[in-house]
């Protein structure tokens, strides 16, 4: 089930609790990159749009897909990257298709620093899918959670043709108008212990991190009031934990918290465009 800003309410994860997340998942996935910061994008996108809605959700245009699961497997990036294209393909064709994980942990090695279950950065998958200008659909190229030898190209394969991508400023207002005018965007940041403690049940507004707590790739799908959960304004944010992890597979981030975690070294948001 999709979970909406406006309406959403939190859920038990059922009748077995998620271990913490760094008891399941090490590493998650992100290898930082020494060039976040600096030149490694096509753009910075720090346009402020007064005029955009003061809610949105991408999940009620019809351009987010289902929630799926990483499990043990450190490929938080393939995911957040897969995430982003499938919402900025269906934004482009009108055509909600989910694209295969796996294929990038099996396939994309060749490139420099994305090292399949081990981790990887996502702006190097993102150059590698530029190249290679395909994806195959999950359901033709299903998700192992491991490691795997490289299948072989068909001719159903999905042509996904790169525009850009670009990083997008740290700013409450600058984020709310690329999600709004861009599509869903890849977000990387390390994860504060409060994730685990209350496994995504509450809405996330303490940044604090240790040097050692992990580094998640994930993808931003929405921002809204919050107030059935106590009056926030938040970030609504997709993870690939399962449904039965947070509030069905999302979480919610208290818009000036996701700031600081998105200024941390390394960190960033991205947008995407496909031509």
């Amino acid at each position: 089930m999709k979970k909406y800003l406006s309406n959403a309410k939190f859920t038990s994860s059922g009748s077995r609790e998620l271990e913490p997340a760094w008891m399941m998942r090490s590493p998650n996935g992100w290898l930082p990159n020494p060039e976040t910061n600096a030149t490694n994008f096509n753009e910075i996108f720090s346009t402020i749009d007064i005029s955009i809605p003061r809610t949105w959700d991408w999940n009620k245009e019809g351009v987010v897909t289902d929630v799926k699961n990483q499990d043990k497997c450190g490929s938080c990036w393939a995911f957040a990257v897969v995430g982003v294209i499938e919402g900025a393909y269906a934004r482009k064709t009108n055509q909600l298709r989910a694209f295969s994980e796996q294929y990038l942990i099996d396939c994309a090695w060749v490139h420099g620093d994305v090292l399949g279950c081990f981790g990887g950065q996502t702006n190097k998958a993102f150059e590698w899918i530029k190249s290679m200008q395909f994806l195959p659909e999950s359901q033709e190229y299903q998700y192992e959670s491991t490691n795997g030898w490289c299948g072989q190209r068909s001719s159903s394969f999905v042509h996904i043709s790169i525009k850009r991508y670009g990083k997008v400023e740290a700013r409450v207002e600058v984020l709310k108008t690329a999600l709004y005018h861009k599509g869903p965007l890849l977000v990387e940041f390390q994860l504060p212990s409060e994730i685990n403690e209350n496994k995504g049940k509450t809405v996330l507004k303490d940044s604090t991190v240790k040097p050692s707590e992990a580094g998640h790739s994930m993808v931003l799908v929405g921002y809204g009031s919050c107030g059935h959960l106590g009056g926030e304004d938040c970030f609504l944010i997709k993870n690939s934990w399962g449904d039965k992890w947070g509030v069905d597979g999302y979480f919610y981030v208290e818009e000036n918290t996701l700031v600081e975690l998105l200024s941390q070294d390394d960190a960033s948001a991205t947008y995407l465009e496909l031509e």
